[in-house]
């Protein structure tokens, strides 16, 4: 994708995509472009653009020129296994499962599943999921439109929830992510695959402290409004403190990382 001047290269790879929150917006070429989807879905009956229209690709040195794009990342890309099969390219590629990749794939995969931070990401996710359906439960949040709550103590709780609801299956991903990343350093050879491994993983991992410091305050608002969940806020706090702690741990750089356009 070409990045005009008036975008902040990158600036997307190691944001938290709150988009309706973020400052930086008119920076930012993955808003910019889909809002180019979402406006021709609008006006086309949901019917999706033109890739090449979107994207406005000149010519081949442009389409490749923005490779800052974490194709790696899991909540990203999605694929149809039913569409790979039926591409001759697909078909024609070799057998990763009885290849070298599989196995180092599996590996990676045991590697971060069994870490402890992120059985911490697990028991956090779960407990805040649980957390949220509980106050959901009682006061009907994902029924109302914040813009239309007018009462201050319901407005105060939705203020929290929404946070907390936002960042919890994110952090998670991310700690999954880092985790990963880390893997791959540690294993290659190549200094210059190194130097990419690290970066990215510091990336990742430094969007995820900040999204664990924002679900604490958060959390902590809602411990101060919802006297019958106390218990159950306590208890996550607890938990995503033990997150901060094993995740400056695991990733002491991770702080002074600097994200494109968010740190400088």
């Amino acid at each position: 994708m070409n990045e005009k001047k008036s975008h902040i290269s990158g600036i997307y790879n190691y944001c938290d995509r709150w988009c309706e929150r973020c400052n930086f917006t008119s920076k930012c070429l993955l808003f910019t472009n889909e809002s180019k989807i979402t406006t021709h879905q609008i006006l086309n009956n949901g019917e999706l653009p033109d890739f090449d229209k979107v994207f406005n690709f000149t010519d081949e040195s442009e389409e490749n020129s923005d490779s800052e794009f974490n194709e790696q990342d899991d909540d990203f890309f999605e694929f149809d296994d039913d569409e790979e099969n039926e591409d001759p390219f697909y078909n024609d590629l070799p057998d990763f499962e009885d290849n070298q990749y599989a196995e180092d794939r599996k590996q990676r995969d045991e590697t971060v599943k069994n870490n402890t931070l992120a059985k911490l990401g697990d028991e956090y996710f779960n407990s805040a999921q649980s957390l949220l359906k509980k106050i959901n439960g009682k006061y009907e949040l994902y029924s109302r439109a914040k813009e239309k709550v007018d009462n201050k103590f319901i407005l105060q709780v939705y203020e929290g929830f929404e946070v907390l609801e936002w960042f919890h299956m994110f952090i998670f991903v991310k700690i999954k992510r880092a985790l990963s990343g880390k893997w791959s350093y540690d294993k290659e050879s190549d200094e210059e695959l190194k130097e990419i491994d690290v970066y990215d993983m510091n990336g990742t991992a430094k969007i995820a402290l900040i999204a664990v410091e924002n679900s604490i305050q958060s959390l902590n608002k809602l411990f101060n409004n919802l006297e019958e969940f106390k218990k159950e806020i306590e208890a996550l706090l607890v938990t995503a403190g033990r997150l901060l702690n094993e995740m400056e741990k695991v990733f002491p750089d991770c702080r002074s990382f600097v994200r494109p356009g968010l740190d400088e």
